[in-house]
């Protein structure tokens, strides 16, 4: 163990969130004096397989205070860590893991299980005295994950969603720039354009950089993409810019019709004709992400996406749908590789001649300084990382 990065200290509290609702906020405390904060809270449209978070209950915060969370970790998983290395991760999530010792946490709560490992990320990274993306990507890391920026939600525009928690949402992936930099500047402006069109449009008017469609604007959300095309005409950065979807498709699922009941536009949908509609928008629309695109227990559905999807060339897929994965990702962009040599994590034997994210950028300092680029050729199936670090928002995307 590095001198200094013991853990002293685990304590919790429950805060406000952006949700609507509270969340858990988890501190760690090493032997020298570093500090790692992470605050957990719910995703909008929740999965049926994902882990089960530990709410209070009862009437106060709509039954979802997360005292209860808190507890488990002033009372369980605090004492079960202290002592341990803050500076590897795996030993202490390994802890957490047996301590609650079910399949989805359904004993000590998503929420305390996750802040714990989160604060633990930070507070390793902070005791050694590196940044979080050299403790995560090792010494040699040099990429940044690409910019993207939401722009657009809601989710009763036809008379279904309840559930859905504001999705379909679309995002603006800028993926063709050579510096994150430039590619911040980029969502920034297409995010500012877009804002104006559909005012223009529409009327819509956007808060915090998002706008929220609802009933009676569109009859088909082609409308919107139409729009999302127009944006990038206008600031040029067609071929750099692509479209993200979180579809959170299983919310519109109606198992008694056994159709997807108003999604993308008012009539009811079979299977069949979203994976036609999913054909044509790749063909005809710059979408390089298509989250959930089908209901999770589909996994007949997701196999032949993604064969459809790779017969186009258009699709990557992580894995067939599993306990927590069921998205299908149409993307143009690649990794870049962060140099030729490999490298090796602090903590970690294990080398690596690539770079692990999904989507990268390169940047000034990186050797590869090329800008990421569509493939022309069939892509090799990647997961879509979701890094430990974004637990810190919360625990599901």
């Amino acid at each position: 163990m590095t001198t200094g990065t013991a853990i002293t200290a685990v304590t919790a509290r429950q805060v406000f969130s952006d949700r609507g609702h509270p969340g858990v906020e988890c501190t760690v405390v090493t032997e020298n004096g570093a500090k790692g904060v992470a605050v957990v809270t719910a995703g909008i449209s929740v999965g049926e397989y994902e882990v089960q978070f530990a709410y209070d209950g009862g009437k106060k915060w709509g039954g979802r205070g997360v005292q209860k969370a808190v507890g488990n970790i002033v009372n369980t998983i605090g004492p079960a860590v202290i002592g341990m290395d803050a500076a590897n991760q795996l030993a202490v999530d390994a802890v957490i893991v047996q301590l609650d010792g079910t399949p989805n946490k359904r004993k000590l709560g998503g929420n305390a299980t996750a802040a714990v490992s989160a604060a633990t990320l930070f507070a390793g990274a902070a005791a050694l005295g590196i940044p979080l993306y050299q403790h995560i990507g090792g010494v040699h890391a040099c990429t940044l994950p690409t910019p993207g920026v939401l722009t657009l939600v809601g989710s009763k525009r036809y008379g279904s969603g309840q559930r859905s928690g504001g999705k379909p949402s679309y995002s603006m992936i800028c993926y063709g720039f050579d510096t994150f930099s430039d590619a911040s500047y980029a969502a920034w402006e297409v995010n500012k354009v877009f804002g104006e069109l559909v005012d223009k449009k529409w009327g819509l008017a956007t808060h915090k950089g998002w706008t929220a469609a609802g009933p009676g604007f569109v009859n088909h959300d082609r409308e919107l993409w139409d729009v999302m095309v127009e944006t990038l005409k206008q600031t040029g950065y067609e071929g750099k810019v692509g479209f993200q979807v979180d579809i959170a498709a299983g919310t519109y699922y109606d198992k008694a019709k056994e159709r997807y009941v108003g999604l993308f536009s008012a009539e009811d949908k079979t299977r069949d004709d979203l994976m036609r509609l999913y054909e044509e928008t790749v063909k005809n629309y710059p979408f390089v992400i298509i989250e959930d695109p089908l209901d999770e227990n589909d996994y007949e559905g997701h196999a032949i996406l993604t064969r459809t999807g790779r017969r186009h060339r258009r699709l990557t897929t992580s894995s067939p749908p599993t306990r927590n994965a069921c998205s299908t990702a149409w993307r143009s962009a690649r990794p870049t590789p962060c140099c030729s040599r490999s490298t090796r994590s602090a903590r970690s034997p294990r080398r690596s001649t690539r770079c692990r994210c999904a989507m990268t950028t390169a940047t000034a300092s990186c050797p590869a300084t090329a800008a990421v680029k569509p493939p022309t050729s069939p892509t090799t199936p990647s997961a879509q990382h979701r890094s430990p670090a974004r637990r810190r928002h919360r625990s599901r995307g």
